[in-house]
C-alpha cells in the first residue's frame, strides 16, 4: 500500500517518539532515580484498565454498522482503524505481563540488570501507551464527525 506522508507519520510516531524518551531518560540515568517498580505497579493498573477499554472498543466496532463506520469501510480507513486498535490491545497485554513479571522478579532484590529491564520495561509502557493513544485518537475523529 502507498501512504502518504501524513499516514507514515501516524503510523511510525509511537516508536520515534519512545526511541527520545528513552534516549533522553538514559541520558539523565545519572541523575535521577527512577523508581521502576512504581512505574511498573502504576503501569499494571493503567494498563488493566485500557486493555479492558480496548476490548470493549473491539467488540463493539465490530458490531456497529452506523453511517461512520460505513464510510470507513468504503474508505479502506477500518482495517487501518482494526489494525491500531488490535496493535493497542496486544501492547496493552505484553505491558500487563511485563509490569507483572517485573514487580514479582524485583520485588525483593534488585539485580545487576535491573536498570536495563528497567529501562526496556519504561519503553514496552511508554509505545504501548502511544499506540493505545494514536487508535482513540482516531476513534474520536470518527465519533465527532
Amino acid at each position: 500500500m502507498n501512504y502518504s506522508n501524513k499516514a507514515l507519520r501516524e503510523i511510525f510516531y509511537p516508536f520515534i517518539v519512545t526511541v527520545i524518551i528513552i534516549v533522553v531518560a538514559c541520558f539523565f540515568s545519572n541523575d535521577i532515580c527512577y523508581d521502576f517498580i512504581k512505574l511498573s505497579d502504576s503501569g499494571l493498573g493503567a494498563f488493566g484498565t485500557i486493555f479492558g477499554f480496548l476490548i470493549a472498543i473491539l467488540t463493539i466496532i465490530n458490531s456497529l454498522d452506523n453511517q461512520y463506520i460505513r464510510r470507513l469501510k468504503a474508505d479502506n480507513n477500518f482495517d487501518l482503524m482494526q489494525g491500531y486498535l488490535k496493535h493497542a490491545i496486544l501492547f496493552s497485554f505484553i505491558s500487563i505481563g511485563f509490569c507483572s513479571g517485573f514487580s514479582f522478579v524485583f520485588s525483593q532484590s534488585k539485580c545487576c540488570y535491573y536498570e536495563i529491564i528497567g529501562f526496556i520495561l519504561l519503553a514496552i509502557l511508554v509505545y504501548s501507551f502511544l499506540a493505545s493513544f494514536r487508535f482513540l485518537v482516531r476513534f474520536l475523529k470518527i465519533i465527532a464527525d
